[in-house]
């Protein structure tokens, strides 16, 4: 039995899982509408897919007129939304002591402010717009949202700011409303997640200069990590994720995200279990 089209709403469409997202909807029969800071950046999907298929909006998502923008133009022109896939983002390569904090804060803005006010218009959107209402919001976090990382400790931090933010949003929503709350955690895919113009790189702080710190194996592993096909991962998405009922509050995505979070799991709670006569009688 075929289903109607769902509605795809994707940010940061221009490239790696955002483009990989907006290529697997379009190829499978969905509307995707498609928002990026360069709208040319897809004029290759434009001439492939008719209009009433592919959506292009410019969005920068730290640009709260321009969200509010975008979802009135999905109100206008399709009248509902189905899935908001939640997916910009950047990074930053440095120690926390050598990354200039006008630049942490740039991270913080998209990947925490900025995908939490798209979050909080696709939560009304679905409450106020959907007949019948409700939604899925899937907002794309990392391993580094469990397991920080050495030399990207300011990303990781606004991915851990975003999975709390996330999961207190998700408890605070009232049931009737439908909408479904999960955060997607990627391991190491084929981006450009790590070159220059996603996540700009600074000088090894003198301090750190030792080749055997983590922070510079980190950076090591730029041109000889392991990185997964990024589409096989966003047709898992689509088949798997799309059409199950329930979902839980996080899906890790990739055998190094499922390994490492569950290590990062053993580590937390043998420290607690270790330690936890401390707290006896403090009652």
């Amino acid at each position: 039995m075929t289903r109607s089209p769902l509605v795809w709403f994707i940010t940061g469409s221009s490239s790696g899982i955002g483009l990989s997202m907006t290529k697997t909807v379009l190829e499978n029969g969905d509307i995707a509408i498609a928002t990026l800071r360069k709208p040319s950046a897809l004029d290759h999907l434009r001439e492939k897919y008719p209009p009433n298929r592919l959506h292009i909006l410019k969005l920068d998502i730290v640009d709260k007129e321009d969200i509010i923008t975008a979802f009135e133009y999905a109100k206008k022109e399709l009248g509902r939304i189905d899935i908001v896939f939640n997916n910009a983002g950047c990074g930053v390569i440095g120690e926390i002591e050598g990354t200039p904090e006008e630049v942490a804060r740039k991270v913080f803005d998209v990947n925490f402010w900025g995908t939490m006010n798209i979050s909080k218009e696709a939560i009304r959107f679905f409450r106020e717009v959907n007949r019948p209402q409700g939604g899925r919001l899937w907002n794309v976090s990392s391993i580094a949202g469990i397991l920080p990382f050495a030399s990207l400790g300011y990303y990781s931090a606004s991915k851990h700011a975003l999975e709390g933010a996330t999961e207190a949003l998700a408890s605070e929503l009232d049931p009737k409303w439908n909408i479904k709350v999960t955060l997607l955690q990627f391991g190491s895919f084929k981006t450009r997640f790590m070159q220059q113009e996603s996540s700009p790189e600074f000088p090894v702080h003198p301090a750190y200069s030792d080749p055997a710190l983590m922070g510079n194996i980190i950076r090591g592993l730029k041109e000889n990590g392991v990185y997964r096909d990024t589409d096989k991962a966003t047709r898992m998405v689509f088949h798997e994720l799309a059409s199950e009922p329930e979902l839980p509050l996080r899906v890790a995505i990739g055998p190094d995200a499922n390994t490492w979070i569950k290590q990062k799991l053993k580590t937390v709670e043998a420290d607690i279990t270790k330690y936890e006569r401390w707290s006896d009688n403090l009652d």
